[in-house]
């Protein structure tokens, strides 16, 4: 009865921990703070603790996103010809 009593009241707190995200308010908090105030100092290890997590849980996606200033510009796609066919015969 214990185990049932622990496993209904852990699903119960995971699922509000989910859905009030603690995490996300205080990177959020941390992102608005300005050069200058008092609560600056305070956000930067918030920043970089989120900065570690995102390369320790998405390696590939955050090299890349911080490699992706020294890559060349994508080229736009080409625009679709309304005439292409004519032309095709023409040829």
């Amino acid at each position: 009865m214990t185990l049932m009593i622990t496993l209904a009241v852990g699903t119960v707190a995971g699922y509000l921990i989910r859905c009030w995200r603690p995490a996300r308010r205080v990177v959020r908090w941390a992102q608005r703070q300005e050069v200058g105030t008092a609560a600056w100092w305070p956000a930067q290890p918030v920043l970089a603790a989120a900065v570690i997590v995102m390369y320790v849980v998405h390696p590939r996606r955050s090299v890349s996103n911080a490699r992706s200033w020294q890559q060349e510009p994508r080229v736009d796609a080409p625009e679709l010809d309304p005439e292409w066919a004519g032309r095709r015969r023409s040829s």
